[in-house]
């Protein structure tokens, strides 16, 4: 089939994800909620490509305002401007669970890629306050803070081998409703490598089960009930909900429980996979290896235990050479990636092509 109109796709890059996302529907702005304040108030982001964000209406509103949140699912990643120091400055930042701090460069960075804007100066802003070894506020997660020259120093390395360090800071960010900022701790990177350093955006925006991560310093501050929910749609969309937001119908919400594991990850149970109708046949106990079943937004790569790994692929072998496709190996050998080819160019063409799969979560949910 001539190189125009055929498509390779690779298992180990986003494959995965899009088996997650293909069924799921976002629209905006109207994103088919029906959104209203419970408690303090909610924050409602819809997420997409140039589209901007709603706050909820409810009883007690605090503050509005409209946050734009750009990026796709071809991007790689979805990501927000946040508004920083005094006066402010705007930075672009990921949208990451798996992430319990908000970073973006340091205009002293000794080893920073370039990105969509210079770095963050704390000698210029007039509210910058980095933050000393001994302050309450430095807190990092895991790993912990250290200390370095007397200043609080956090550290992070993720599986894709990229890495961010620098400095913790207290400063201002600025709500888009031209009110009062508030108080927000964030790094200030001092060194970048691997993805982190080549991406165009700043930084990261950590959403992370820790106290320092962006919902909680939100709900800390008051201004939020402490829940944020994520909708991602195919191929951009969706929205990010920021406290208490309740959702009625046409959505039909189903819930399962977070797993406790004393990580700063969000856990969840995985009971099972299958794919084109058929089980993996792994038991329950091998998705609870490791680190078990964890929910990131900030990567585009789903991973399996070995065996669940190994049976998908004889699974997706079967469907995919019955189909006429070829496997073949990916276009850049840094990665061992396993790739087919003559499949459609167009997406949506995909899934008449490949298998849909569904994984099942404890408590009934089942995400096709």
């Amino acid at each position: 089939m001539a190189a125009s109109t055929s498509y390779t796709a690779c298992l180990g890059t986003w494959f995965l994800l899009l088996l997650l996302l293909d069924q799921t529907t976002c629209s905006h702005p109207q994103l088919d909620l029906q959104l209203q304040s419970n408690g303090r108030y909610g924050l409602v982001l819809p997420l997409g490509v140039r589209h901007g964000a709603h706050r909820a209406g409810g009883r007690i509103l605090l503050r509005s305002g409209v946050i734009p949140v750009l990026g796709a699912i071809r991007e790689g990643y979805f990501y927000a401007q946040l508004g920083l120091g005094t006066p402010p400055r705007n930075f672009s930042t990921i949208i990451d669970t798996g992430s319990t701090i908000t970073y973006v460069p340091c205009a002293t960075c000794a080893h920073c890629g370039v990105h969509m804007v210079p770095g963050f100066d704390p000698q210029r802003s007039s509210t910058a306050q980095v933050l000393g070894c001994q302050s309450s506020l430095c807190s990092c997660g895991s790993p912990a803070c250290s200390c370095l020259q007397n200043k609080c120093y956090y550290s992070r390395r993720y599986a894709e081998m990229s890495s961010s360090e620098g400095w913790l800071i207290q400063d201002k960010l600025r709500f888009p409703d031209n009110g009062s900022s508030i108080d927000f701790v964030f790094g200030c990177e001092d060194k970048e490598t691997g993805a982190i350093y080549k991406q165009q955006v700043d930084g990261v925006l950590g959403m992370g089960n820790n106290e320092n991560s962006f919902p909680r310093q939100l709900a800390r501050a008051g201004l939020v009930d402490n829940v944020f929910s994520l909708c991602y749609g195919f191929p951009a969309g969706g929205a990010m909900l920021l406290g208490d937001v309740p959702v009625q119908p046409p959505v039909q919400l189903q819930y399962t429980p977070l797993v406790d594991r004393r990580l700063h990850y969000y856990n969840v149970g995985l009971q099972s996979i299958s794919l084109g109708k058929k089980p993996l046949g792994v038991s329950i106990g091998e998705y609870a290896k490791g680190y078990g079943a964890v929910l990131d937004s900030g990567t585009t790569f789903t991973y399996l235990p070995t065996a669940a790994f190994q049976a998908f692929l004889g699974l997706l072998t079967e469907a995919l050479q019955g189909q006429g496709l070829h496997r073949s190996s990916g276009a850049d050998p840094q990665f061992n990636d396993i790739c087919w080819r003559g499949a459609p160019h167009d997406f949506k063409g995909l899934a008449k092509i490949f298998p849909t799969g569904i994984i099942s979560f404890v408590g009934g949910p089942r995400v096709p």
